[in-house]
């Protein structure tokens, strides 16, 4: 089996602006055609998600796992949602007023997606080991 890239090193890379990845979006679609064998898999979808491959991810396991508990999130978010972390309230205060109110606005919408993701994959958890 291909061994998954060290995610530290990769993503620095798109840091610096790389765009290609291995393996390709097509060899892990050929990999989880061919390997993907979990089939309580919770796969999560953000609305606000341009380069999201979720819905492929879907064809391909659905046929095979649907009965076996797969099931997709559809949240609000981005493709960073699940990176997100929080804007100390020191660094809001520091602001100029109206930046502080925006960045409030910004931390605190970005927040919820986060908290909502977070809270959702743990009662899909919870629903999967209850029966294990």
């Amino acid at each position: 089996m291909t061994q998954a890239p060290d995610p530290k090193t990769n993503a620095g890379e798109v840091g610096d602006g790389v765009t290609s990845f291995q393996p390709s979006p097509s060899e892990c679609r050929a990999l989880v055609s061919q390997r993907y064998s979990v089939g309580r898999t919770l796969l999560c979808r953000f609305v606000d998600d341009g380069i999201d491959e979720t819905r492929d991810l879907e064809g391909l396991l659905r046929p095979r796992f649907v009965a076996a508990g797969m099931s997709t999130l559809v949240l609000p978010g981005t493709h960073v949602t699940p990176c997100g972390g929080d804007l100390p309230a020191e660094s809001i205060a520091a602001l100029p007023p109206a930046a502080a109110a925006v960045a409030s606005l910004v931390r605190d919408g970005a927040q919820g997606d986060l908290r909502r993701l977070g809270s959702r994959v743990v009662g899909w958890l919870d629903s999967v080991t209850v029966g294990m």
